[in-house]
């Protein structure tokens, strides 16, 4: 389950000390007096909690039931355990589980990482790292983040103030991107080491201000090589049985005096306040699981017109576009080993989007999901009708919403293609880095796109800096080319002049567009992390519009297109701050019961029980584990089943020690719970009542590909690593006896 989506004095003694932070929960909607309407959509809503929604009585009653103590494990203290112990990587989530500062999360979390420390020769996607000694940990490289959450506090009432007053959509759009920066720039503005950012909740009826510690300096400890890491590859990606050895090992760093530092020899390892321990029993079906994380986004509480779009242009759109993407990778990684090594990870990426949009497309018409969310939105509509008073407060709100959606829908087809330069051509993206840069660094830094504001300055130059690790010219040109065949089939009225102006004909022959293409990288000093850097720092607006460098003048001619893109977006946004919270709020009155916030990358904690499914009622049911035998079984030698032969043999040997299962007389490897994940829960630790690791969420089940959308508590299925799996591959096929006694097992 990939994905390709933040408080301080002395980190140590602060960590140590803080005062209780509560985690959010959404505010309770009007009581209705009719009672709930929907208790059955409710369910398809999903269970991502917030950690304050726990404290409720209907949530403690099930944790409680389910054998949870709650004197022991706070589910709503961020500075207590286990909420202080989850940590957000940047897209990725993760946990610490050691006193050391080691932390766990997905083998597939830490690809750019294993390509930043590659080089001829010696290819760590493929081969794995070990650090047998502290000396030996490698930097995972200038982009890598781990954000620990401290604190969440209600800021609505200063978001949303006279909000509703200000006539014009995009000046409304503007006075609430102005409220964020005056709120994150006082709140960082009390310590060097805070990054604030602003959640939205409930559809925007609820503003959170949350404060995070950021660590730049994390280091490969320890990753298993890509046969175990990733075994099955696309062909098992999403499916179940699993068998996958998806898990990775880092550590933070940090300065001699315990504060978020770069990376440096001298640094330290970091000391939380909290970390996770091995369960000390064993894990079966039925037993109580919980996982926390930051899932990135779900959709549960859109519209239908927003469904229908998904449906009939958005996914269809996607996947041609990932298939296109991925051949011409394939073309260029078949020039050579280093060009293949340099495309790895976006291949993986891609691969991975490509078959979760398809199945998710196919999960929703599979489900009728479109014509059952008309079916409900006819019900709320007719609801919100029956009284004068919900009529008044919602009424307008459905017809407003269509209108919105009709008019962004002119221009979707020229913003996603022209969008997909920067998002797929580096070396392009640099270049418009560098010129916006120069843009706004002559406004007064409140005046700033929130983007290039001083906060983001240094994690902007990492980026540029990043791209030492991962660019190559011969890629970079393929994706250009590929981008810029999809902008040229655009009709005619929608087909930006600039193509024209640059690339006149040639556009309609591949081979001519590559050769123009080398022409112009070929004449930039862009390649240069020198030269990146010091355009980055000094460059001003009329340097850059004189400069001869070819991608810097593609960069000056395409910036006018993408902020014409920027402000539609903006007046969408406008609008939809005033409708969407008061479609939210008729849905929370509607169904009657708590609900779930959509997914918005907060710490979120789902629970459930280890459980199989059945697909459908002509299948067998799958069972909840998977085991040793069936993993030898699986291993044909060929990839994407090729297990190392230390694997196989140890697997043969049979010697599971403590982690062998009786009953089964067996290594678990994988298990399937109920529990509701999405893309960044990918490394959430899985824990069990006592708050005891016992696995490592990485995937779910295909047949439930449609739960961004909708829930389907009888089919959809998280797939996690078994720690069982995880500590005896590291005893007995690593022998990694420093990470063994780190982790405290014996």
């Amino acid at each position: 389950m990939c994905t390709r989506f933040w408080a301080l004095g002395l980190l140590a003694g602060m960590l140590g000390c803080a005062t209780a932070a509560k985690a959010p929960s959404p505010q309770a909607p009007p009581r209705d007096e009719e009672g709930p309407r929907a208790p059955e959509l409710s369910d398809s809503l999903g269970e991502m909690w917030l950690p304050g929604q726990l404290e409720g009585p209907e949530h403690r009653q099930r944790l409680k039931n389910a054998g949870v103590d709650l004197d022991q494990l706070s589910m709503s203290d961020l500075n207590a355990f286990p909420l202080s112990a989850i940590v957000d990587l940047d897209g990725c989530s993760a946990s610490f589980v050691s006193s050391e500062g080691l932390i766990l999360t997905n083998h597939h979390c830490v690809q750019a990482a294993l390509q930043y420390n590659s080089e001829p020769g010696r290819d760590l996607l493929e081969q794995g790292f070990y650090a047998r000694r502290p000396q030996d940990e490698r930097w995972c490289g200038p982009n890598a983040r781990a954000y620990l959450v401290r604190r969440s506090r209600d800021v609505t009432a200063a978001m949303l103030k006279n909000l509703d007053r200000i006539q014009d959509d995009a000046e409304r759009a503007k006075a609430v991107a102005s409220r964020e920066k005056k709120l994150v720039a006082q709140c960082e503005s009390r310590s060097p080491f805070l990054r604030c950012t602003l959640l939205t909740y409930d559809g925007g009826n609820q503003y959170h201000l949350v404060e995070q510690t950021p660590i730049e300096d994390l280091r490969l400890v320890f990753v298993p090589p890509r046969s175990v890491g990733a075994f099955g590859g696309e062909v098992d990606n999403w499916q179940w049985p699993r068998h996958a050895g998806d898990f990775a090992l880092l550590r933070a760093y940090v300065d001699a005096q315990g504060q978020p530092a770069a990376h440096r020899k001298d640094n330290v390892a970091f000391r939380p306040p909290h970390f996770l321990r091995p369960a000390k029993t064993a894990l079966n079906t039925g037993d109580f699981v919980m996982v926390a994380g930051f899932p990135g986004r779900t959709y549960r509480l859109r519209s239908y017109d927003e469904l229908h779009e998904t449906m009939s242009w958005r996914y269809p759109r996607q996947v041609a576009m990932y298939r296109e993407y991925l051949a011409a990778i394939g073309e260029v990684a078949q020039k050579g080993e280093a060009l293949r090594q340099s495309s790895d990870p976006l291949r993986l990426s891609l691969e991975n989007s490509l078959k979760y949009t398809e199945g998710a497309l196919q999960a929703l018409h599979r489900g009728s999901e479109l014509e059952r969310r008309r079916k409900f939105e006819e019900s709320l509509r007719a609801w919100v009708h029956r009284t004068e008073s919900r009529r008044e407060a919602y009424g307008e709100v459905f017809r407003e919403m269509v209108q919105t959606f009709a008019q962004r829908r002119t221009m979707r087809e020229h913003d996603a293609a022209l969008n997909e330069l920067p998002a797929f051509v580096s070396l392009l993206d640099a270049a418009l880095t560098i010129v916006r840069m120069a843009e706004e660094r002559a406004k007064p830094d409140a005046e700033r796109d929130p983007r290039y504001q001083k906060r983001n300055w240094k994690h902007l130059e990492a980026e540029l800096d990043g791209l030492e690790g991962s660019y190559a010219r011969e890629v970079d040109i393929e994706l250009a080319a590929t981008a810029l065949q999809r902008l040229s089939h655009l009709p005619e009225n929608l087909r930006p002049a600039f193509l024209r102006q640059w690339f006149g004909t040639v556009m309609l022959r591949p081979s001519a567009a590559r050769a123009k293409l080398r022409a112009l990288y070929g004449q930039s000093g862009l390649e240069s992390a020198e030269e990146r850097r010091r355009l980055f720092r000094s460059a001003s607006v009329r340097t850059l519009r004189s400069s001869r460098d070819p991608l810097i003048e593609w960069a000056v001619a395409l910036l006018p297109l993408l902020r014409a893109i920027e402000s539609r977006d903006e007046a969408y946004r406008g609008r939809m701050l005033l409708l969407r919270p008061r479609y939210v709020e008729a849905l929370y009155r509607f169904v009657g019961k708590p609900v779930a916030p959509d997914a918005n990358g907060s710490l979120r904690i789902s629970y459930g029980r280890v459980q199989g499914y059945r697909p459908d009622a002509s299948m067998p049911a799958y069972e909840a584990f998977t085991w040793a035998e069936q993993l030898l079984e699986k291993s044909t030698g060929a990839y994407p089943f090729d297990s190392p032969q230390a694997l196989l043999k140890a697997l043969r040997n049979g010697d599971f020690g403590p982690y062998r299962v009786e009953g089964q007389n067996s290594l678990p490897i994988d298990f399937l719970s109920t529990v509701d994940i999405t893309g960044g829960n990918s490394g959430s630790p899985t824990l069990n009542a006592r708050g005891e690791l016992v696995g490592v969420a990485f995937d779910g089940n295909y047949e439930a590909l449609a739960s961004d959308w909708v829930y389907q508590p009888r089919i959809s299925r998280a797939i996690h690593v078994d720690l069982r799996y995880l500590l005896w591959y590291l005893s007995r096929v690593q022998k990694a006896e420093r990470v063994i006694n780190e982790l405290g097992v014996r």
